[in-house]
């Protein structure tokens, strides 16, 4: 279990004494069995989400844009970002191998707005919050950058989030602030997915 496999390749079955019984039938060689795969599998479920179907994945397909990263990875964020103008912030969930393993914030800027971003602080209703930024920026598109930011150790911005009216970030730069106020329907993006994340971890 040192290596991150994504699929299970092969285990096999050892006594107390070493001696492979893998292929030795006994009355709880099943769960035994079935113990090890879900061990394996819990491995993809950081958040201990419970496993999607087909039908949960079809819901989330009418409410998100769905982009697939790769065979086992999925991102499901607000359609809202297939507008020609990115909004300044919002959140996605990457579900992995049929699993919600990440909520995720976005920020995005144009090009030249501000410049190597240290942080950003978030005034709600009931105070503020500050996220420092850690993760690298990485184009968009030709006219926008973002980076990204992990929401999962943050349970008081996201329990915020959820019970303001309204949202206002600001975002230190090197060489300069962006000072913006959410736009509602924005902040119910936000919610909705939030809520979807709970959901389903």
């Amino acid at each position: 279990m040192q290596d991150d496999y994504s699929n299970i390749i092969d285990f096999q079955v050892f006594d107390n004494n070493d001696k492979n019984i893998t292929y030795v039938e006994f009355d709880c060689k099943k769960d035994s069995e079935n113990e090890i795969e879900k061990k394996f599998k819990r491995r993809d479920s950081k958040s201990g989400s419970k496993p999607l179907n087909e039908v949960d994945i079809e819901k989330l397909r009418e409410k998100f844009v769905i982009q697939n990263i790769d065979r086992n990875t999925r991102l499901y964020s607000p359609k809202r970002i297939q507008e020609s103008q990115q909004p300044l912030f919002y959140l996605y969930i990457r579900e992995k191998n049929g699993f919600i393993d990440g909520l995720r914030m976005r920020f995005t800027r144009k090009r030249n707005e501000y410049s190597f971003a240290r942080e950003a602080k978030f005034y709600t209703k009931n105070g503020s919050h500050t996220i420092f930024f850690t993760s690298s920026l990485s184009k968009l598109n030709n006219s926008i950058e973002g980076f990204d930011e992990d929401l999962l150790n943050n349970k008081d911005l996201l329990r915020d989030l959820l019970e303001t009216d309204n949202l206002k970030i600001k975002i230190l730069g090197s060489y300069g602030i962006t000072d913006a106020l959410i736009p509602a329907e924005e902040l119910e993006d936000v919610k909705k997915i939030i809520n979807v994340f709970l959901q389903y971890s």
